[in-house]
């Protein structure tokens, strides 16, 4: 199997193929992705012609993943829709099914986080063990007697909470667009009778946004020559005889790109 997000190019000499001629060979294999999740396969059968190699026929297919025997689904509070911001709590939950008559030793839960906004200091977790060499939270027998043998059809879930970074990690141009993603898969080295694979192992994947802020300061000035505006009145003001100041509006936008940016301001009474 392929990493995820990796092509792998295979390539079969078939020798000469006389006109008319046909031949069939099939190919073996299995992927790994979350439940009917699609995989789009494509082939391609070039010959030479000449003196050079050309593509004379290609043709794709599509293959679903099946739900797996054994399966696992993340939820996250507030809302699986959430955009987070600086310093939210965040709560995971992920739930696990063996969906198999065959009862399945040694389960191990994986919980991958991804993204710099994510504050590991603040992560709590009853059962979980975070190895901070990629930033994996780890459940196994050792932390949750279930899994030593979960039962057919058994089903319960791992929980953890932590809280976004206070501030955003911008170091360079490209720092904004931040997300917090949750990879998890459980595995068990069982294998039920009608699995064709080396382990069982069911994935789940799960990305919220993070919302930016924007900002908006207001600085007033008597003398502004910078601007090249020269106020004129008493100053300080006194009351009864005008005075004129310059106001800037400072804006500042950090963590993600924004448009159709507005600003308004009510001036009172005097």
């Amino acid at each position: 199997p392929a990493p995820r997000g990796v092509s792998i190019p295979d390539r079969w000499r078939l020798g000469p193929l006389p006109a008319g001629g046909e031949g069939k060979f099939s190919i073996k294999g299995f992927v790994v992705g979350q439940d009917n999740e699609n995989f789009e396969i494509e082939a391609t059968m070039n010959a030479a012609i000449g003196e050079g190699m050309y593509d004379i026929a290609t043709q794709s297919a599509t293959v679903i993943a099946q739900p797996s025997p054994l399966s696992i689904r993340i939820d996250v509070q507030p809302a699986a829709s959430a955009v987070f911001g600086t310093s939210d709590a965040v709560h995971y939950r992920l739930t696990y099914t063996n969906n198999t008559q065959t009862g399945l030793r040694d389960v191990i839960v994986r919980a991958k986080l991804i993204g710099e906004m994510f504050d590991l200091k603040s992560l709590k977790s009853e059962t979980g063990v975070l190895r901070a060499v990629d930033n994996t939270i780890i459940w196994n027998a050792a932390r949750v007697p279930q899994f030593a043998v979960l039962a057919p059809s058994a089903t319960g879930n791992v929980e953890f909470s932590l809280s976004t970074k206070p501030t955003y990690p911008i170091t360079r141009l490209s720092s904004k667009n931040y997300t917090l993603t949750v990879r998890a898969e459980i595995e068990s080295p069982t294998v039920p009778s009608n699995v064709a694979s080396t382990k069982t192992l069911g994935i789940a994947e799960l990305t919220n946004k993070v919302r930016g802020a924007l900002v908006v300061n207001t600085l007033g000035y008597y003398r502004d020559a910078p601007s090249g505006i020269v106020n004129s009145g008493v100053f300080p003001p006194k009351v009864g005889q005008p005075t004129q100041f310059t106001f800037h509006w400072v804006l500042r936008n950090m963590s993600t790109d924004v448009d159709k940016v507005r600003v308004h301001a009510f001036l009172g009474p005097n």
